[in-house]
Parts: C-alpha cells; structure tokens; sequence
C-alpha cells in the first residue's frame, strides 16, 4: 500500500470531506483574487524604490520580475498565477477525491457480484 495516502473513514465519509473541499475552494478564490489585486496595486506603486536596492530588486539575474531559466513568465507573475488558479485547483483536488470514491465504491460492488456468481466447491 502506499505510504504518501492514508484514507481514514468510509467511503462515503471520504466523497463527504471530498465536498468539503469542493465547497472551500470558491471561497479560497475569491480570497487569492483579492491577495492578486492587492500585489498589483502594490507593484503599480513600484514600492521597492529606484535606488541602487530597488534597482538590483528588480533586475539581478533572480530578481522579482526576471523569467526563469527554461520559463515563459517571470517570478511575479507565475506567483499571481498560482495564487490567482488556488481555488480552481483546490477544486479540482476536491473533485479528484470525491470521483476516486465513486469510483472505487463502483468497482467494489462490481467485483462483489463478481464473486457471488463464482462456483462454490464443497469443502
């Protein structure tokens, strides 16, 4: 058995916590939306100044608005894009759990009357 999921509790209970997340993941959104809106008022103010500090802030080779070795985007925006996806993922999370529950509750019962219907031997 794996060692990086536990699963406590029924199946159903599972689907349950599933939905939980589900629901949860509207409510993170419309948080990191907020949290994205706030970091580009503040990126608009250009708070790190144009002294030689803020000068090296933005643009040494790991700076904040320099694109990584092998991206497409730089550190600043790959941070609001994750923050600004947060809640679609936290959802998908939720409904990866929920559909792994439906699904494992379907092939139980299936291999279930799989083996009722096998041949019994006298022992």
């Amino acid at each position: 058995m794996s060692s990086l999921v536990s699963v406590e509790g029924s199946p159903d209970e599972v689907s349950g916590t599933g939905s939980l997340i589900k629901a949860l993941s509207a409510d993170l959104g419309s948080q990191t939306t907020g949290i994205v809106s706030e970091i580009n008022t503040l990126e608009a103010g250009q708070p790190w100044g144009n002294d030689h500090f803020g000068e090296s802030f933005k643009n040494q080779p790991q700076g904040y608005f320099s694109v990584p070795e092998g991206g497409d985007k730089a550190f600043n925006e790959i941070l609001k894009d994750e923050l600004g996806n947060a809640g679609d993922n936290l959802g998908k999370i939720g409904d990866g759990v929920t559909h792994a529950m439906m699904d494992y509750q379907v092939t139980d019962t299936t291999n279930a009357n799989t083996i009722k219907k096998l041949p019994t031997t006298a022992a």
